[in-house]
């Protein structure tokens, strides 16, 4: 396939190396920014505005799958659910707030055990395996939210319990970002994991490291990453996941952007490029089936699904292909 081709299907604004690299956000403003934190602060004004304003995505109490219609999600107002829950917000306990929009709209996720037994979806719709859904959403920011809902109730399904006395006696706060034990007055909020991943070329530049994990799909190569250690700087991750994974050592390492990624429970993707010392590499066999030297031209050829290419990449939508993608372009544009 030719370059060309691909850079045809990159978007050149969420290409850019720097510093810090932020993408613009639709539907984003300080206004909304500040009404999300005054919402957050105030459950009296919450509680109306999520009556009058809310819209709400289910996720199955089960395995947390978003309710979903041709690949998107289904967003329910409070009218529409309001049967199902006895007519009292109260009892949507844990809902989650995810947003507010500048159009005054206001995001939230619940779960069906919130729902009584009656709550059936219409026949378009269906519970969609989250990994399945997070490509088929066709606008990023609207994927985000409906990750972050599915991190927000997957922690309030793990902390049933205080994690320092034991008691179960937990008051959930109304926007579904805090947890009280009434007993020992401990304070639980959503943790966040960071994770390094690393697009790792050679000093040419013109070939990029990939590997294929045991976990992976058979034959598809991905970035190196991990979760960072205690006491590490993100950078110090992403030298030793290297090290670890591929053998290999890595110098001027720069930030790229970060994106978050709610498995296993949220965690935030910091991504970034790096030089190999060398092109020797020798991969650690316990957690690293495969390592491989990826020209342009290869790559290019598994972004146009090339079967004969003999592998695959990350799907769009991960900050790994957004790191491939990101390469592909810089080296294209000297």
């Amino acid at each position: 396939m030719l370059i060309s081709s691909v850079l045809k299907t990159i978007d050149p604004g969420m290409t850019c190396f720097t510093r810090i690299s932020l993408p613009l956000r639709k539907n984003f403003s300080v206004e909304s920014t500040r009404a999300l934190l005054s919402l957050q602060s105030n459950e009296k004004k919450l509680r109306a505005q999520a009556q009058s304003k809310g819209r709400f995505l289910i996720y199955h109490n089960k395995r947390l799958k978003p309710l979903m219609s041709m690949g998107q999600p289904v967003w329910k107002s409070y009218e529409e659910i309001k049967p199902y829950i006895n007519h009292d917000l109260e009892e949507l306990r844990p809902f989650v707030l995810l947003s507010v929009e500048q159009n005054e709209s206001i995001s939230f996720a619940a779960s069906t055990l919130s729902l009584s037994d009656k709550y059936v979806q219409n026949d378009s719709e269906h519970y969609t395996d989250l990994r399945a859904s997070m490509f088929t959403i066709q606008d990023r920011n609207e994927a985000a939210i409906v990750t972050k809902g599915w991190s927000l109730l997957k922690w309030h399904k793990k902390t049933r319990y205080c994690g320092y006395c034991g008691s179960s006696e937990l008051i959930r706060s109304l926007d579904g970002h805090k947890i009280d034990c009434t007993k020992c007055s401990e304070i639980f909020y959503p943790p966040t994991y960071p994770v390094g991943i690393v697009l790792i070329t050679n000093d040419k530049n013109n070939k990029i490291l990939l590997v294929n994990l045991h976990r992976h799909p058979p034959s598809l190569f991905s970035c190196v990453a991990g979760f960072t250690d205690v006491g590490e700087t993100m950078e110090s991750c992403v030298k030793r996941e290297a090290e670890e994974e591929a053998g290999v050592e890595i110098r001027h390492i720069e930030y790229v952007k970060s994106q978050h990624w709610p498995f296993p429970t949220g965690s935030l993707m910091m991504g970034f490029k790096a030089q190999a010392v060398s092109e020797h590499f020798e991969i650690q066999p316990d957690e690293v089936k495969e390592a491989r030297w990826f020209d342009i031209q290869e790559i290019c050829n598994a972004l146009d699904n090339h079967s004969e290419c003999g592998f695959l990449l990350p799907p769009s939508g991960t900050i790994a292909r957004t790191l491939i993608e990101n390469w592909i372009y810089q080296v294209s544009n000297k």
